[in-house]
């Protein structure tokens, strides 16, 4: 068990890059212990070390599994898109061999191994639609509708 922010810190990557949504490793290490954040919370924790701190704090939520195994799928299709085909069929651009989504207003950056990088969110729930549309080689019509998960084909 890690009884201490400090322990824990160290065991972190140690970047302050507030994927997290919190400003430092250091006050991610004190929100986990406190219950506000979940390791999976940190997307730059070393896989050990998350299984590490997870067998300390709490058992993995069975939806959690089967969220990250989606996820882990969707990632390892990303690198078989060629972003440069792709990008003006789904409304997007290419920088730097990574593709940019704009959605809800935001840039989403993604690159070949399915990591995302944005301005605000860090989640899956923001992820997963996005890696499906870059990844579902439909590439329908950008409509602008809302729709829910149901109406999504294998959503």
């Amino acid at each position: 068990m890690f009884p201490t922010a400090l322990e824990i810190y160290r065991k972190l990557p140690q970047t302050n890059c507030a994927k997290c949504l919190l400003p430092s490793c250091l006050a991610f290490a004190a929100a986990l212990i406190a219950g506000r954040k979940k390791v999976r919370d940190c997307p730059d924790l070393m896989p050990e070390i998350a299984v590490e701190l997870t067998a300390n704090f709490s058992p993995p939520d069975p939806m959690e599994i089967e969220q990250a195994q989606f996820i882990d799928k969707l990632q390892k299709k990303m690198a078989a898109i060629d972003f440069k085909t792709v990008a003006p069929l789904i409304g997007g651009r290419v920088k730097n061999d990574r593709i940019n989504i704009n959605s809800l207003g935001k840039d989403f950056i993604f690159d070949h191994r399915g990591n995302m990088e944005s301005e605000c969110h860090h989640i899956p729930w923001v992820q997963v639609p996005i890696l499906s549309y870059i990844t579902y080689k439909t590439y329908a019509d950008i409509t602008g509708s809302w729709i829910s998960f149901r109406e999504i084909r294998e959503g």
